[in-house]
């Protein structure tokens, strides 16, 4: 006996309302035999008889169809229209629920992630190594135009000549914008020599411009921005482009480091005040 023709568009259609591949051929079987009973189902929807009985309790769950009570027991399908609205109410309660443990996973991410974002405020560990010259420079430059506080700097002169000709510009437009920016640079050398395109003449003008000198001659060079990040590296060589920075926001790190800077600023001479008795 050939089996009833099913179309596997009317069981996609199932599936997508909640069937089985299974649970839907038997349905779509049941509504085209109009009433039945097990031999009959098992043989046209062409399943095996001892998964008929699984099904078929399967689909009465759902109120897909009815168990008639007669010898031998019969199955109809459910009136078509309340059968596949019981369906769409199944999956719209299901789909509500989804939505609801979804905003639910949605609030709770949030939740961490504010609970991290709070943790990293009271200790940040970032740190990262930028790349030789270009990476380095751009970086800086990028953070002395977001400054809106103050900068500090602590390098020995021929950094500081060096350097002012890559970001010159941008700390006069910091020094507009209000920010206070302090250097500390060493006397190894001067500042203003006839072999540099840059002197400070361009941020004496600023009141909010200090430069002072020490004694000592200084290894390295380390800049802090508003209090919230610090750029340093070691120069054992003339090269300025040559030296990878360290880049961090650790408030350790930043304690330790401005403890220095303040000592240091503490024990150092105004240039204008050294230049005049130099």
């Amino acid at each position: 006996m050939t089996g009833v023709a099913i179309h596997n568009e009317d069981i996609q259609t199932l599936i997508q309302l909640g069937c089985t591949r299974a649970q839907a051929k038997v349905y779509i079987t049941l509504t085209k035999l109009g009433l039945a009973g097990v031999k009959a189902i098992a043989e046209q929807s062409e399943i095996p008889r001892q998964e008929i009985y699984r099904l078929l309790s399967e689909l009465q769950d759902k109120g897909l169809i009815e168990k008639i009570v007669s010898t031998p027991t019969k199955y109809k399908a459910a009136p078509i229209d309340r059968g596949l609205s019981s369906l769409i109410e199944r999956k719209a309660i299901e789909l509500q629920a989804l939505q609801e443990n979804t905003d639910k996973l949605i609030q709770k991410l949030k939740d961490l992630n504010d609970t991290q974002a709070n943790a990293g405020k009271e200790e940040t560990s970032n740190f990262v190594l930028l790349p030789e010259k270009d990476g380095v420079i751009l970086r800086i430059k990028k953070a002395a135009e977001n400054a809106q506080k103050n900068i500090d700097m602590m390098c020995p002169a021929w950094v500081f000549t060096q350097w002012l000709f890559y970001i010159s510009e941008t700390y006069v437009q910091a020094l507009k914008r209000g920010v206070k920016i302090r250097v500390i640079t060493d006397k190894n050398g001067n500042i203003n020599t006839q072999n540099s395109e840059i002197n400070t003449q361009p941020f004496t003008v600023y009141r909010n411009f200090k430069l002072k000198t020490v004694t000592k001659n200084l290894k390295g060079k380390f800049m802090i921005l508003d209090n919230q990040q610090i750029y340093m590296s070691s120069l054992p060589t003339g090269n300025l482009g040559k030296h990878p920075c360290l880049w961090t926001t650790s408030k350790s790190i930043l304690e330790i480091v401005e403890h220095y800077f303040e000592k240091t600023w503490n024990t150092g001479r105004l240039y204008k005040e050294t230049e005049s008795t130099s």
